[in-house]
């Protein structure tokens, strides 16, 4: 049987992004940890990056789950980059 590939988005790209920079760091996401559990276990880790993390969730679930329009999406990634940059 074949399995059947779902496609990601531009948004879930752009997460999973972030999740691997902070993957990289020795903060990977666990499995089945969803992005407030992710965000919350983040920002207790590195107080340093709260806001950042913060942003970024916010970004994700309002561009992933509320409103993806391109000014969302376009959040989101600014967000993630200015995360790169901390």
């Amino acid at each position: 049987l074949k399995r059947s590939r779902r496609r990601l988005t531009g948004i879930d790209r752009e997460y999973l992004k972030f999740c691997s920079l902070l993957e990289r760091q020795g903060l990977a996401r666990r499995f089945g940890e969803g992005p407030i559990s992710y965000s919350e276990r983040l920002q207790q880790a590195r107080p340093e990056l709260a806001e950042r993390v913060r942003a970024v969730t916010r970004a994700y679930i309002r561009a992933g789950f509320v409103d993806d329009t391109p000014e969302e999406i376009a959040e989101l990634k600014h967000a993630v980059r200015r995360l790169r940059t901390a």
